[in-house]
């Protein structure tokens, strides 16, 4: 899968429909309410899409259409997102968690006994042996 979205920020002179995002077939634009508003004159529109088939996407476009009446409408892009699913990341696998888990025991389980074994080697002798005298 893979998805590209991005947020479009305009005045409220930006119309429903007036920003398009396409890239080969498909084509999306903003709807005529935002979806964020900071109070002070700024929409925020996003326009994104994504494959869920596999297939990777074609080059994408902006495009800013005036209509008729030929306004010049003032925008900008933010917080730009590609996404692809599937990909490996530097996160491990699940599974490969008990794995390094098992392995760090079995290296201090062999430690442990190498230290044992050679500690026993190093006691000193506390037997003595007498002979009788006849």
């Amino acid at each position: 899968m893979q998805a590209f979205g991005l947020y479009v920020i305009g005045t409220r002179d930006v119309d429903g429909g007036d920003i398009a995002l396409s890239s080969g077939a498909f084509r999306v634009s903003n709807r005529a309410v935002a979806d964020v508003s900071d109070g002070a004159g700024s929409y925020a529109f996003f326009l994104g899409f994504m494959t869920d088939d596999g297939s990777a996407l074609d080059p994408v476009s902006l495009l800013v259409l005036s209509g008729g009446d030929q306004r010049l409408l003032d925008i900008d892009i933010d917080d730009v997102i590609l996404a692809r699913a599937g990909g490996t990341g530097d996160v491990p696998e699940p599974a490969s968690v008990p794995l390094m888990l098992a392995a760090a025991l079995a290296f201090g389980a062999a430690g442990k006994r190498r230290a044992l074994r050679c500690d026993r080697r190093a006691r000193p002798i506390t037997r003595l042996y007498y002979q009788r005298e006849s």
